[in-house]
């Protein structure tokens, strides 16, 4: 899926930043990364061998789902016990420089990477290596190019405090949330959402064994209550079927009871409708935070 280098537009590389983290290491002449944290542990020869994950950097493209670049400028982070950040240029390519160690143990210490959409395209979080690498990761370069929507091509509605709503792509997906239960970050009111073709999928694994898959903005939307959700049941699957709903896990939303950051897991549980149209959440399920939403069978 990928070859020792990556792509992409407002992606960006996350991993927690820890007083435990493992020794930093860097070229300190070199590495332009605003981060005089990283610089001064490369620099200094106490700082020993990696014994997480190195990685040198990172490349690639991301375009949206008509194939061309972003229109807004867009930001690139490669994160772990510290941040780099860089730009997507106009042709929507990326490279982002890190000559870093990741901590390879706790989950939050792995690189991801991660594209950030600015409320205008949806964000990706991505766990490229796995949580069973271990070793260099050398430079990281993604083939493929990350297929990622813009807001332009959703259903959108404006977050009103004051009343209860539900965002609708008028084919089936509806998200309740009642009144004052969302949260979203930085200002951003719009809430969009969309349904992805198969061959838009991110390489997130996982995701060749979802039925549907729907991406939503701005991923770092809370919901307290969680709203409730409902799908339209579009392999026909038989009434009473029990359903898995599931998601891509992103940084800010990393807790417990949710997939880890850019891999794909268990949400809420779900079942088919008994006219066999809709599938609906089971009792006591709710959906804590906007991301990628998509369902299959019960394991």
């Amino acid at each position: 899926m990928y070859t020792n280098t990556v792509a992409c537009t407002a992606l960006a590389l996350l991993v927690s930043c820890t007083d435990d983290a493992p020794p930093l290491r860097g070229d300190a002449e070199t590495d332009a990364a605003p981060d005089a944290a990283r610089d001064a542990a490369a620099a200094d020869a106490d700082a020993g061998p990696c014994e997480g994950i190195y990685a040198e950097g990172i490349s690639g493209r991301v375009l949206d789902t008509d194939g061309n670049p972003p229109e807004l400028p867009q930001v690139v982070t490669f994160c772990g016990n510290a941040c780099i950040y860089g730009e997507v240029a106009e042709d929507g390519t990326f490279r982002v420089e890190a000559n870093f160690c990741y901590g390879g143990g706790p989950p939050l210490y792995r690189p991801l990477l991660i594209y950030h959409g600015l409320g205008r395209y949806a964000d990706l979080n991505y766990d490229f290596l796995g949580p069973d690498h271990t070793g260099d990761a050398g430079w990281v370069h993604f083939d493929t190019p990350f297929r990622i929507p813009s807001i332009e091509t959703m259903a959108v509605i404006t977050v009103d405090g004051d009343t209860a709503q539900v965002l609708d792509d008028g084919a089936g997906f509806r998200l309740s949330m009642e009144p004052g239960a969302a949260s979203p970050p930085f200002g951003r009111e719009e809430l969009g959402v969309v349904r992805l073709a198969e061959e838009h999928y991110p390489p997130v694994r996982g995701i060749e064994t979802l039925t549907a898959l729907w991406t939503t903005l701005p991923e770092d939307v809370l919901f307290d209550p969680p709203a409730q959700l409902e799908l339209p049941n579009v392999a026909d699957d038989p009434p009473g079927t029990t359903i898995e709903i599931v998601g891509i896990g992103n940084f800010a939303t990393s807790t417990e009871g949710q997939p880890y950051a850019g891999t794909l897991g268990r949400v809420a549980t779900a079942t088919v409708s008994a006219d066999g149209t809709t599938i609906t959440l089971d009792e006591g399920e709710g959906i804590a935070h906007l991301t990628w939403l998509g369902y299959r069978r019960a394991p």
